[in-house]
């Protein structure tokens, strides 16, 4: 599931310094600024007061960062890490790559976001054994279970249909590239070309679910 959340790979790289606080941000907004700025609304840096070129991270709960998402990183780090159905909230927190780190979430605001999150998602549960705090799946793939609750949360809350793809989009494009070039050459084998051309359909519409027209 690398492909899902490759953006979380590098934990603490340093940000462009265009995203800090939106109540900071001056010039131009809306889509091509969000684009330009994809962390931006994430709140993950702000400026420091009087300091034009001085940033540093924003710790703790953030309004625009929902349950949903938390919840999807953590199981996607779960499964990246090969732990089984079982993780600890410290772990989750102050691992690198884990979503604590990459959202800047302490411990205490990670359990408030996967509290909220476990309430209407039944992929998981928390529970605390021994005064430890720990995330658990319920029967089934932590990958799986990660996107289930973040199609769902995109569906609930903007009608969208898309899918994730099971492995990265390019590989998909680059198949669907490679089976037009064949098919735009011709091919003497007309069961072979039908083949191909099945194989076209099949990639295009892979491309289509995930989001992507050809």
């Amino acid at each position: 599931m690398e492909s899902h959340r490759s953006w979380f790979a590098e934990e603490g790289r340093r940000l462009p310094p265009s995203d800090v606080r939106a109540s900071r941000l001056r010039g131009r907004d809306g889509l091509e600024d969000l684009l330009d700025c994809p962390f931006r609304d994430l709140c993950l840096l702000e400026q420091v007061p009087d300091e034009s070129r001085t940033y540093r991270w924003v710790l703790g709960a953030k309004a625009s960062l929902a349950p949903e998402i938390v919840a999807y990183a953590s199981l996607e780090y779960m499964a990246d890490e090969g732990v089984g159905a079982t993780m600890t909230l410290t772990r989750l927190a102050t691992g690198v790559g884990g979503p604590g780190r990459v959202f800047k979430l302490p411990e205490a605001a990670l359990f408030e976001a996967l509290s909220v999150a476990a309430a209407t998602c039944p992929q998981f549960t928390l529970a605390t054994q021994g005064g430890i705090r720990q995330l658990t799946t319920i029967s089934g793939a932590a990958a799986t279970h990660a996107v289930e609750i973040l199609e769902g949360y995109y569906t609930r809350t903007t009608g969208s249909s898309v899918r994730l793809s099971d492995r990265p989009l390019v590989d998909v494009l680059r198949q669907y590239e490679e089976v037009a070039a064949i098919l735009e050459v011709g091919d003497d084998d007309r069961i072979r070309e039908l083949e191909l051309r099945q194989r076209r359909i099949d990639l295009a519409e892979e491309l289509r679910t995930a989001g992507l027209a050809v």
